[in-house]
């Protein structure tokens, strides 16, 4: 199998696309692959219409995972359609988000690294990339996350509350997270009452702290105090801990 091809399977390309190019660099230790668009039409993302290619836009490149330890790096020239309301866009691409210059494989790998070292500055160093970078992609990380969370469920019935020290402990925030479906539901600033309060009142409907029956929680007073305010069932159980 030639290596162009290997290269298109690995990036999973759909058929509208392909590999034009691999090239090495020794000296920079570097993998350039240029990738080309070779269908006459494309979807509009914004209608979701099939339009003839309209034209293309200057090559960009974005940062992929590394081959053999090499920093690998895609290009391409993406082209853009002219919809039915006039308006000219970028067909969608496989491996990126339209307004990042690096593939989301790329991103994924970036989170795991951050999530081994718990340091923004040293998972950059290890990956190749500047804190700026680094911190974008945790972010971007964060927003994709938040868009899938679903927390209009009528009930959440198990909660857990704890207090994360940042800025070398000088400062507060709040975790609420889900004790059953394994996941954060909600950080706030500051270990307060009326903090925890608001935290608590804006995260949950009237509805879901009526029904919730459990609240696992350390033996900060604020905490329990916003707790037993805010949770309107009478029967709640409450698990502190040290």
């Amino acid at each position: 199998m030639e290596t162009k091809e290997i290269i298109k399977r690995t990036l999973a390309l759909p058929r509208e696309w392909d590999v034009a190019e691999v090239s090495i660099s020794e000296g920079r230790k570097e993998i350039d692959i240029h990738i080309i668009y070779v269908s006459n039409e494309g979807i509009c993302k914004k209608t979701g219409e099939i339009c003839p290619i309209y034209d293309f836009r200057p090559s960009r490149s974005w940062r992929h995972l590394d081959f053999m330890g090499y920093h690998t790096f895609l290009h391409c020239s993406v082209p853009r359609i002219k919809n039915s309301m006039g308006e000219i866009l970028s067909v969608p691409i496989p491996w990126a988000d339209d307004d990042q210059r690096q593939s989301r494989a790329f991103e994924d790998y970036a989170i795991k690294v951050l999530k081994a070292t718990h340091n923004q500055t040293k998972a950059g160093e290890l990956l190749g990339i500047s804190y700026d970078k680094m911190h974008n992609i945790m972010r971007l990380s964060v927003g994709r996350g938040l868009e899938r969370r679903n927390l209009s469920v009528d009930e959440i019935p198990h909660i857990h509350i704890d207090e994360k020290s940042y800025r070398k402990g000088h400062k507060y925030a709040t975790i609420i997270s889900d004790s059953i479906g394994n996941r954060v539901l909600e950080v706030g600033k500051d270990r307060t009452q009326e903090a925890t309060e608001r935290l608590l009142e804006y995260t949950f409907s009237v509805l879901q702290l009526e029904k919730m029956k459990a609240v696992c929680v350390d033996m900060w007073d604020p905490f329990i105090s916003a707790i037993k305010k805010s949770v309107r069932k009478r029967r709640l159980c409450m698990i502190s801990f040290t």
